[in-house]
């Protein structure tokens, strides 16, 4: 068995050697000593080695014990915990003084002893205190290092929860004391000190609507039907309504009656928005694919009526007028056609733009050219202020003029006969605006946000309406952003109108502008009917 290092500290050499007789006669340990006789002296020893104890006369020529317990080091501090001196410290005291031997232990030493007479000291006396004082310190450190694992666990489980946001909550039912983390608490925006009972969460934290469901589930765990798992909207004091997922089990004492309900909580709010998302957007994909099924067909019947007439009657006046059926129905499919191929190779990045010095009042003229049939059909005006005449845009023109064909034509549409659109163009630090204005139905504001997605209806319609595929204004936008530019929608309500706001780098600004090619396929020429389908109402075909 290793020898235990002692330092004695005692100014009187006779004293030095009672102690160490009595160490050596009242223990079956071994010792090795190393002595002192002021506090300064110990202080030195102290910087050069470790012991396995201390023992200190309390009275020294520079000082008392308390002197020295004040410049034993002491072991590391971790987290606030009141931490020991590096040694165990026995204080062999003046007399019986219980007071002097508290205020010892007060300053980290584990026993003291008082002194004996002129006869010396007992040896089993001094003997036991060094043992109890080694055993004492030994069982400190091991108090402190099994708690600094407590605690850098509890740090870990913490930081686990906040990633993860996972609060846990902890119900002694029988007892209904109700402990929770720290996360918990971040999660139903509770305070650290505020209380947290299951009535409480119950009927303050859970929305009304989702508590009588929660009651059922929690009846349902505690008559052994079933488990607990449930999603549930909370009112949070600052984010308002939240989605909360919980999972919960149920103990039992040895009678099998319920004695303690943990599980855990974690926010699923944008888990919840992203799957009502996906069934809106699954809910358009459908509604899309049948209109898109019903405005396919509606072509062929004119085409097959023309094509009956052409057999029952192959004259020259009814083989023209079936041709320029034909003609306007196979434009018509080709149209709606051309569009969905345009948003797939958007989609896909592989729509090519053959980029040039266009003059946008070219651009703006060749797509009222394009409206113009149906700007007249419905009796209405198109206003236009270009402010610069010879203004340039680096771009592809004929993408360009399908852009504002969209807009043009959907300002028609949604406006009433009669009424007026307005066409303004301007520069503005090196950049050009235009801007497509109507006095038509106007835009919900909730509409606002997602107008540009594909299949949506610009202004409010649903995808039902059976005018047009929905795909106009994510093109615009598209192909407004492949050539370095944004649109906006703005309005201010239904009833009041709507502006759409295009703006591209000016002709000098090319860098923002980066050409795209194609990477498979051939390139189709765009429609610069952009999405409008034209009915064929005749009604000799119907």
């Amino acid at each position: 068995m290793k020898p235990w290092t002692v330092l004695i500290v005692d100014d009187n050499p006779d004293d030095r050697l009672d102690i160490k007789a009595a160490l050596r006669n009242g223990s079956a340990r071994s010792f090795a000593f190393v002595e002192a006789g002021t506090v300064q002296e110990a202080a030195t020893r102290l910087k050069d080695a470790h012991f396995d104890c201390i023992v200190l006369d309390f009275n020294l020529p520079d000082g008392t014990a308390f002197d020295l317990l004040d410049v034993i080091p002491h072991e590391a501090a971790f987290d606030g915990l009141t931490t020991q001196l590096r040694e165990p410290v026995v204080v062999i005291t003046d007399g019986a003084d219980t007071r002097t031997g508290r205020r010892v232990l007060e300053k980290g030493a584990q026993e003291f002893v008082p002194k004996g007479g002129v006869t010396g000291i007992l040896p089993f006396v001094v003997a036991r205190a060094v043992d109890t004082a080694v055993e004492r310190h030994a069982l400190a450190g091991q108090v402190i290092d099994k708690t600094r694992e407590l605690r850098a666990s509890e740090e870990r489980l913490r930081l686990a929860e906040t990633a993860a946001g996972i609060g846990v909550w902890d119900w002694n039912i029988k007892t209904d004391q109700v402990v929770v983390s720290h996360q918990y608490r971040a999660l139903y925006g509770l305070g650290t000190d505020e209380e947290v009972s299951y009535q409480r969460w119950l009927h303050a934290l859970v929305h009304p609507d989702d508590r009588e469901a929660i009651v059922a589930a929690g009846k349902a765990l505690f008559d052994g039907r079933g488990d607990y798992r449930v999603e549930f909207r909370i009112v949070h004091p600052q984010l308002g309504v939240r989605w909360v997922a919980g999972e919960g089990r149920l103990l039992r004492d040895s009678d099998g009656l319920p004695s303690r309900f943990i599980g855990v909580n974690v926010d699923i709010t944008e888990r919840h928005k992203s799957r009502l998302a996906l069934v809106e957007a699954d809910h358009q994909k459908d509604a899309f694919i049948a209109f898109l099924a019903h405005e396919l067909r509606n072509p062929l019947a004119p085409i097959r009526v023309a094509a009956a007439l052409l057999r029952a009657h192959p004259s020259e006046q009814s083989v023209a007028k079936c041709a320029a059926v034909i003609e306007r129905q196979v434009t018509q499919l080709t149209r709606l056609l051309d569009d969905l191929i345009d948003v797939s190779r958007i989609a896909h990045n592989t729509v090519s733009l053959h980029l040039e010095d266009v003059p946008l009042s070219d651009v703006i003229s060749a797509a009222i050219e394009t409206c113009q049939a149906l700007l007249d059909s419905r009796n209405q005006v198109c206003l236009v202020d270009i402010a610069d005449q010879a203004m340039v845009v680096h771009a592809d023109r004929a993408r360009l003029v399908q852009i504002f064909v969209n807009l043009l034509n959907n300002a028609a549409k949604y406006s009433d006969p009669g009424s007026r659109v307005w066409v303004t163009v301007r520069t503005n630090h090196g950049r050009v605006t235009v801007s497509v204005k109507d006095e038509g139905q106007g835009l919900d504001t909730d509409l606002l946000p997602r107008v540009f997605e594909p299949f949506s209806r610009g202004h409010g319609q649903s995808v039902e309406t059976p005018d047009g595929l929905g795909v106009g204004l994510t093109l615009v936008k598209r192909l407004t952003e492949l050539h370095g530019g944004n649109v906006r929608a703005l309005s201010a309500g239904p009833g009041r109108g709507s502006e759409f706001i295009v703006s591209l780098p000016a002709g000098n600004d090319r860098d923002e502008v980066q050409p795209v090619h194609c990477n498979a396929g051939a390139h189709t020429a765009p429609s610069v009917d952009g999405s409008v389908v034209a009915k064929d109402t005749d009604a000799s075909l119907a």
